[in-house]
């Protein structure tokens, strides 16, 4: 199945991870870790064109920057969470701490990670959110 992003032609098989952020240095960073690891991965810059992406390709991981230009990641986590086979959400942060963590966590992303930072870890992070699968719901306390 081909489908047309960013004047673009997609085979639905060749996108594995899609990558959200409208910072340059943080695609970047995602997509140099993703490619080495041998993952394809699709690089959008906002809400909305990440929800097409995901639509269009089914994308099974999301990686997002904390903010968007027309949202942030609580938006897309509550609108991979309408999907019929919603993606697993892991949210990225150059500064990353425990509250940040919690909140994403409760919000019903799968994880945090920094980004830019350990590559490793990142990797681990996505093997983990391919292994999960898809984003359940919102966390109980």
């Amino acid at each position: 199945m081909k489908v047309q992003n960013h004047c673009t032609t997609v085979e639905k098989s060749e996108v594995s991870v899609l990558g959200v952020s409208g910072s340059v240095q943080v695609r970047r960073a995602i997509n140099l870790a993703l490619t080495q690891a041998g993952w394809s991965c699709r690089q959008v810059d906002n809400c909305t064109e990440a929800l097409k992406t995901i639509e269009a390709t089914g994308a099974r991981v999301v990686v997002t920057d904390t903010n968007l230009s027309d949202g942030t990641w609580r938006d897309l986590v509550d609108a991979a969470r309408q999907q019929p086979d919603p993606p697993a959400v892991v949210v990225t942060s150059p500064h990353a701490d425990e509250a940040l963590w919690t909140d994403v966590i409760e919000h019903g992303a799968f994880d945090l990670v920094r980004v830019p930072g350990e590559s490793t870890e990142f990797l681990r992070v996505v093997r983990l959110a391919f292994g999960r699968g898809a984003v359940v719901g919102r966390a109980t306390a």
